[in-house]
């Protein structure tokens, strides 16, 4: 390893094992005045503070993280720097410092250690001579090291391609760091470990997700342990201090304090009403809740536990997912040689879970159903931030937690005030609709559905800003593609593809300014429904055939029809204004196979 000007620590990959990287790094923090331990194979780093307090401890937990996150780095990164923050100020450890560590007899050092991890070779010429675009590319992330045995993880921030080498989809955010007078940026989630004494499991779940909704949404601020530990106060007959755990529905109430307006679901409160009334096991009705939050971008405090006993459970948060189906593997056992991705198998236990619509035509006296089959009934696993686990590790449901006997037993959904309409009531109310004997599937969508044909539902909740962008903007794409290819045609003088072309860019244009111009709620909850011959292999591919826009902001009691406000079939849209009144887009017969809605991908 080269060792230049005191910050950048050089760790090639050629020949070097995990081991060898992490001992490069603690040789040479030992040259800067902290010292060093051996461990069996591995070197740990302890923090020198005066001789009066071994601030580190046993370090076992902060010595698996370290090789742990060195080695997942090492296997994504051919070269590695790290620059070394010594006397590093961390907004959250200096707040505990104050508010509980400086009180104890024996003394604790106040300053933290940060690493900052780039995937290029550094110096200091080559850093003071990169743009901070350039530098923002290449850094991996930060992770601060604080003088509190098994709880000196402090806050760190990696870009989750480092450590995950699964296709997933994971909600981020874009952090700003200061690295030797540059403001750099790393998209990520928040991750930090507990220290046992202000913050447990719950405690960090908390400061996590505020400090990621403070970093992305004006709406919110930023949170430091003393303020969270005042409101477990607020709440708490006896001291608070040092912390014995946080039950779930005082982290929801918490989260109320902060400006949230959070739903509260236990695994055994799911199942009322319309849409849960079929025979569908709790479980999966809700894993079906956990997931349509998820893909909305949201992240959401999970609580595992043991059913079978009071003792206690832990706290994390899920913030995306992974399609198992999608994983790539040989070409010869894969659907597709060109991706390597199999398509979704429609199970017979996924298929009885599905919804049954039927309509009757009480003019011919036929009748005709459809299934609807839930797209989070397919197989996937979450990716987690779990302070017992490396950052966004990919868990299945049943196994969110390492704990073999943890099991999913409630989640907080930290929402806005404006999201008036919870998950069950969207999917109740979209459920509603397209079994609607006007407007629903079997009747509008009847061009293009078969008898008994299994459709893919994909719930979610989203902003009307992204909801724009990406329906205008598909619209508008193929509007020019249209427009290109009519002039192909022209020239090769193929006068009826021509008109045809012609035709179609004029639909894409009415279509998109529709989008861009229809007023709309801040929140809409979008169904999107996909025949399952379409459903595809990979989203590039995927297309669905039905859209429902719902209103986010009407409660749950009501006409669901009066809170449907845009619907897109095949051969037509329709949407109505504030004022009520509504309007049709036709879409002309030989366009009505030649128009399919694009999956949304602006959440995650």
């Amino acid at each position: 390893m080269d060792t230049i000007d005191g910050y950048f620590q050089v760790l090639r990959k050629d020949g070097q094992t995990c081991e060898d990287a992490l001992r490069d790094v603690t040789d040479y923090v030992e040259r800067r005045s902290l010292r060093l331990v051996p461990r069996g194979s591995i070197s740990l780093l302890r923090m020198d503070a005066g001789g009066t307090r071994d601030p580190w401890g046993d370090a076992s937990a902060v010595r698996q993280f370290l090789v742990g996150l060195f080695g997942k780095i090492a296997e994504a990164c051919d070269d590695l720097t790290v620059v070394v923050e010594e006397s590093h100020v961390d907004p959250s450890y200096r707040n505990m410092y104050y508010h509980q560590y400086s009180r104890e007899f024996f003394e604790c050092d106040r300053f933290s250690l940060r690493l900052v991890l780039f995937s290029a070779v550094l110096d200091e010429r080559a850093y003071a001579s990169m743009s901070r675009k350039e530098l923002s590319a290449r850094c991996i992330g930060a992770c601060v090291v604080s003088p509190l045995g098994d709880g000196a993880i402090g806050k760190t921030l990696i870009d989750p391609k480092y450590l995950v080498d699964r296709d997933v989809e994971v909600r981020l955010s874009k952090f700003s760091i200061n690295v030797l007078g540059k403001k750099l940026k790393v998209r990520a989630f928040p991750y930090r470990k507990q220290d046992g004494e202000m913050m447990k499991c719950a405690e960090v779940t908390l400061i996590n997700l505020l400090s990621y909704y403070s970093n992305e949404y004006p709406d919110y601020h930023a949170v430091l342990p003393s303020e969270i530990i005042a409101r477990e106060e607020m709440y708490s007959n006896e001291r608070v201090t040092p912390s014995r755990g946080l039950p779930y529905v005082t982290l929801s109430k918490i989260l109320s304090d902060f400006r949230f307006f959070p739903r509260l679901y236990n695994v055994g409160d799911v199942g009322r009403s319309l849409a849960f009334a079929s025979p569908v096991p709790r479980k999966v009705a809700f894993r079906r809740l956990l997931h349509w939050y998820i893909c909305s971008g949201i992240p959401v405090a999970v609580n595992v536990g043991d059913p079978r006993t009071s003792e206690d459970g832990h706290s994390l948060i899920c913030v995306g997912y992974e399609d198992v189906h999608r994983r790539r593997g040989p070409a010869s056992q894969a659907d597709d040689c060109e991706t390597g991705l199999e398509s979704p198998r429609l199970t017979p236990e996924i298929l009885n879970h599905s919804y049954r619509l039927t309509r009757r035509d009480y003019a011919t006296g036929k009748s005709s159903s459809c299934r609807i089959v839930h797209s989070a009934d397919f197989p996937r696993e979450y990716v987690v931030i779990d302070d017992g686990q490396l950052p966004y590790s990919v868990r299945p449901f049943d196994a969110l937690s390492e704990e073999d006997r943890f099991e999913c037993l409630n989640f907080a959904v930290p929402l806005h005030r404006s999201m008036a309409m919870d998950a069950m009531d969207a999917y109740e109310n979209a459920i509603s609709i397209m079994s609607n004997h006007e407007i629903g599937i079997l009747n509008w969508g009847s061009r293009v559905i078969e008898e008994d044909e299994p459709l893919v539902m994909s719930l979610f909740l989203t902003t009307v800003r992204g909801y724009k962008r990406e329906r205008s903007g598909h619209e508008r794409e193929k509007q020019r593609l249209a427009l290109l290819q009519a002039a192909n045609a022209e020239a090769a003088g193929d006068d009826e593809t021509f008109r045809m072309l012609q035709r179609k860019s004029v639909t894409n244009g009415l279509l998109s300014t529709a989008y861009e111009t229809i007023a709309l709620p801040h929140f809409i909850w979008v169904a999107e429904i996909t025949r399952m011959g379409c459903y595809g292999m990979d989203d590039r591919n995927r297309r669905a055939c039905i859209e429902l826009v719902l209103d986010a902001g009407s409660g749950s009691t009501g006409n669901a029809v009066d809170k449907l406000i845009l619907m897109r079939y095949p051969d037509r849209m329709y949407y109505r204004d504030q004022e009520g009144r509504e309007v049709y887009i036709p879409i002309p017969d030989e366009l009505v196979d030649q128009n399919p809605i694009r999956p949304y991908r602006e959440n995650l």
